[in-house]
């Protein structure tokens, strides 16, 4: 199935959004690049996976839409930070059923497939029994996320892509207990740049698919990441164990 078509309807939809203001527009570039690169990874995990048929349309579609609502976030409050008031996966997927783009190429069960991986791609967890779309796009987004968060640790140009948390290394309880636990912080539970970066360290527990663990033994993010934790036991512990998570994964398959 061809994509284009779609992926320029998107492109011009989130290019709508820029105003002429360089500090503005940076974040909706921003945002526009990183769901281009989250379609292109979910490219590689249906491959990797050996996906075919409607689970390759649905998880596609859900890829390229799954950050649809927040080009009006950013509009609205200048921050991609989620809140009560927003919820960028729950916004997203209604404006998906209120019709902003219309997705002919799928049947009443695929669309209702895609809204519910949009709905779900940014909660803690996702449901039991979830979508192969689900599951690849938050793979797929989670990939992209530390990407982008890699950038700016290395060269800082906007406090706000790491929430302008406090620039400290140091850890919360809440959050320590949660990573050594194998499990995904709460958000707000952050109050560090220190927790921010462990929270990220703790997502390859949250990797749905055997490719998306590859990739990111590949792309060296754990290590990338620790380089800008502080030393000491605590970070070493749990980077190893993450190590040996990987391995142990692979192993399995």
């Amino acid at each position: 199935m061809d994509f284009h078509q779609y992926q320029n309807k998107f492109i011009a939809y989130a290019k709508s959004y820029l105003t002429g203001n360089e500090q503005f527009d940076r974040n909706i570039r921003l945002k526009l690049a990183h769901t281009l690169r989250v379609f292109a990874f979910a490219e590689d995990i249906c491959e990797g996976e050996h996906y075919f048929g409607s689970d390759v349309k649905t998880a596609l579609f859900a890829a390229l839409f799954h950050d649809v609502s927040r080009f009006e976030q950013f509009k609205l409050y200048q921050t991609y930070r989620d809140s009560e008031l927003f919820d960028h996966g729950d916004i997203g997927a209604q404006m998906l059923i209120d019709g902003v783009f219309r997705l002919e190429e799928l049947t009443d069960v695929e669309f209702e497939c895609v809204v519910n991986a949009v709905k779900w791609h940014n909660k803690r967890t996702l449901p039991e029994g979830a979508s192969v779309a689900a599951k690849t796009v938050r793979d797929a987004d989670k990939l992209d996320v530390l990407y982008v968060i890699l950038d700016e640790l290395d060269a800082p140009s906007d406090p706000r892509v790491l929430y302008s948390l406090s620039t400290e290394k140091r850890f919360s309880k809440k959050v320590l207990q949660s990573v050594q636990d194998r499990v995904s912080p709460l958000h707000s539970d952050l109050e560090t740049v220190g927790d921010f970066i462990l929270e990220k360290v703790a997502w390859v527990y949250d990797l749905n698919t055997a490719t998306a663990r590859r990739i990111f033994s590949r792309e060296g993010y754990l290590q990338r990441l620790k380089k800008h934790l502080p030393d000491g036991e605590t970070v070493d512990g749990i980077c190893k164990d993450v190590f040996e998570y990987l391995n142990n994964m692979q192993q399995v398959l």
